[in-house]
């Protein structure tokens, strides 16, 4: 889905000690496409404490919120659902909230997960991030609890709640139009380059410019024209002298001396 061009984007991210461990990862994922991240995550932070956090941070809220909670209270089912019904009043203006589910390290877990999944009937601006799915058969995902985030499991955690944000923000389309424009621009580049060059003065193999050549030549037809002109001027017929015509003196050449 994508988010209509008026998208606020400032996020804010409401989890106990499960996002965390992430925080690091997720702010990181989550600002490299342009999201304006406030983190409000603590250890054995409650759902039904969540109201408040949202209240103190208000500025903070744009189009989406992010929660990460259940951990602490998931275990009684009933209670957690009036819990996240007080949480989602205070969002009912935010376009969309995204809730992060319980990977199974409890027999009671998915009675919690199914809590969450029925409110998105009540609250139409409710998704589900599936970390039970993403998580619940890969142990290298978090600690021997079963509960908290390895390295690899920050990765996870925040790769799969960035992709889903940016889904709803549009930035998959921006991207993919960016990478078409890119090479076309280089090609724009290449091309100026290939024509600046084609207009570059040739040179004869010699590395004499052609506009000395073009000099030389126009010279030469000068010359010759004078040349012409001078004999077309010699008197001819009964004018000319009476002996014939005689030979020029040849002008002393480079290394001569003139005949006295």
């Amino acid at each position: 889905m994508i988010a209509p061009k008026s998208l606020d984007r400032r996020l804010l991210v409401v989890g106990d000690s499960v996002m965390l461990g992430a925080q690091e990862a997720l702010v990181a994922r989550l600002t490299a496409t342009a999201w304006e991240v406030t983190p409000v995550l603590a250890e054995s932070l409650h759902t039904y404490d969540a109201p408040e956090v949202v209240d103190a941070n208000r500025a903070a809220i744009g189009d989406v919120v992010v929660v990460s909670l259940g951990t602490n209270d998931g275990m009684t089912p009933a209670r957690f659902a009036d819990w996240i019904d007080g949480l989602m009043e205070r969002l009912r203006g935010v376009r969309r909230v995204y809730w992060v589910n319980l990977r199974p390290f409890a027999d009671w877990v998915p009675a919690a997960n199914a809590e969450i999944a029925a409110a998105r009937e009540r609250w139409r601006n409710l998704r589900v991030i599936d970390w039970e799915a993403r998580a619940g058969a890969d142990p290298s995902l978090v600690y021997a609890d079963g509960i908290h985030l390895t390295d690899t499991g920050r990765g996870a955690m925040a790769e799969l709640v960035g992709a889903t944000v940016d889904e709803f923000g549009g930035v998959t389309s921006t991207t993919a139009s960016t990478a078409v424009v890119a090479p076309t621009t280089s090609h724009s580049v290449a091309s100026t380059t290939t024509t600046t060059a084609r207009v570059a003065p040739p040179r004869e193999d010699d590395g004499t410019p052609a506009v000395v050549l073009v000099a030389l030549g126009a010279a030469a037809v000068v010359g010759a024209g004078l040349v012409a002109l001078g004999w077309a001027r010699r008197p001819r017929g009964r004018h000319s002298p009476r002996r014939g015509r005689q030979r020029p003196r040849a002008r002393p050449g480079l290394g001569e001396h003139p005949r006295r």
